[in-house]
């Protein structure tokens, strides 16, 4: 029997081989540098490794989206091997507002969404345990659980404390005053200082929100400056009344002896910084001063002293100056002229009507947004370095780390603002919807 003649001579077949281990060695790299991953950047035309996009946030049942592809993986989500380049991602759920942002995934790098919770989409509504007080004043305490709330009628004043976290509100104090109540709240912790006055006494008051805890004093002249000690433990004040420096707590009234100069300040280790007539800056530990180098510009206060750093003001601006054993360095004015301490990181923000910065504790500052909406108030929002930014009428939550905003509330007047973290509530007085009030915000 003859069989049919076959093509696959034994050229052929050389050939299939040759063709397929050419192939395999052509593929193999190809497959193993994916696996190994490394993507080709169609933009550099070059191979590159890939990153990593890791993305973490709150609620967790969130739907995100990448290049508004749905991901369908429940978060914490992590997405390894994406190639190099721009993406665009998008969070989203019912009843809360999109989070949208545009990010960058580098090579051998892994590209972080994290410390993130949505903003509920939300209206405000009025606070109604305080529906029947007429409510003059705001005074938000730094950590925004309390609100003191001032009413007026002619001469007397009305003043009640709201607990956000309890919805409960009290009585603190109805006085007679020839001025406005001047209140003083801590930076550091929910203590506060309540000067009244009627003919030639003024009466000091220290009180302790918390445990609902209080001491008055009296003077014979309006105290100017009060310097809070950073002692959170119990309401501790340094004041200055005929040139004559107190120390008062809620038992306690202690004669520190004169004031060397004004401006002056007491840290938390209790030396004493002043400045000379020649705008010198002094420190007095013990019984010894130290003399620093002169100051560029006229200082009207000293806000804050630690071993890295000292904060004062003028009439103009903030001006921020490093500690060098006995040398102030890299001294820096901004043209801001707000501050307020945030709890949670320690930093002070400091803002103008169209600019907000930060104040590290080791003295560095950054400038965290530039705007052309106008700035009235400035609070964080948690404790990651998300603020509330407002205006006289709206509201807007900002991100610095990631530049999102949000617009939280417009279309009202907006006065006076407190922020309880812990409860994502925001409190404001003023008016929605021609009803003026207190009202609250969860967010």
């Amino acid at each position: 029997m003859s069989y049919p003649k076959s093509i696959l001579t034994r050229k052929v077949r050389l050939l299939i081989m040759s063709f397929l281990i050419t192939i395999f060695f052509v593929i193999s790299p190809i497959v193993i540098m994916y696996t190994a991953g490394y993507r080709w950047d169609n933009i550099n035309k070059e191979i590159k490794q890939t990153g990593v996009l890791s993305i973490d946030i709150n609620p967790k049942n969130t739907e995100v989206f990448l290049n508004d592809i749905k991901i369908q993986k429940k978060l914490p989500i992590y997405l390894p091997n994406r190639a190099p380049g721009s993406y665009k991602i998008k969070l989203t759920l019912n009843g809360y507002k999109t989070w949208e942002k545009d990010i960058e995934i580098e090579s051998k790098k892994t590209t972080y969404i994290k410390n993130i919770t949505l903003f509920k989409d939300n209206l405000p509504t009025k606070v109604s345990e305080t529906k029947d007080i007429k409510i003059d004043a705001l005074y938000p305490s730094g950590s925004g659980r309390y609100l003191l709330l001032v009413s007026q009628n002619n001469s007397i004043y009305e003043m009640d404390i709201f607990d956000t976290q309890n919805q409960s509100l009290e009585a603190i104090a109805r006085v007679k005053s020839d001025f406005e109540p001047k209140i003083n709240w801590s930076p550091f912790a929910d203590f506060l200082t309540l000067q009244t006055g009627s003919g030639n006494q003024i009466n000091l008051q220290i009180l302790d929100a918390k445990n609902n805890d209080s001491t008055s004093y009296t003077f014979y002249s309006p105290i100017t400056n009060i310097i809070w000690s950073k002692n959170t433990s119990k309401p501790t004040i340094f004041v200055e009344d005929r040139n004559i420096i107190y120390s008062l707590d809620l038992t306690t009234k202690t004669n520190w002896g004169n004031s060397l100069n004004d401006p002056w300040f007491i840290d938390n280790n209790q030396n004493f910084w002043s400045l000379d007539a020649k705008n010198n800056l002094l420190e007095k530990i013990n019984s010894e001063i130290i003399n620093f180098n002169k100051l560029p510009e006229k200082i009207e206060s000293i806000v804050d002293v630690n071993q890295n750093r000292i904060i004062f003001k003028n009439n103009n601006n903030i001006i921020v100056a490093g500690i060098d054993n006995t040398t102030l360095k890299n001294i820096q004015s901004l043209n801001i002229q707000n501050l307020f301490y945030n709890q949670n990181t320690g930093e002070w923000l400091a803002w103008s009507p169209w600019e907000l910065w930060t104040i590290y504790e080791n003295g560095e500052t950054t400038l965290l947004n530039r705007t052309s909406s106008r700035i009235d108030q400035v609070i964080p929002l948690d404790q990651y370095g998300l603020v509330l930014l407002s205006s006289e009428n709206k509201l807007l939550g900002f991100n610095p780390g990631y530049y999102v905003e949000h617009e939280l509330f417009k279309n009202g007047n907006v006065e006076k603002i407190g922020v309880n973290i812990d409860a994502r509530k925001i409190f404001f007085l003023g008016e929605v919807a021609g009803n003026r009030g207190l009202f609250e915000l969860e967010y």
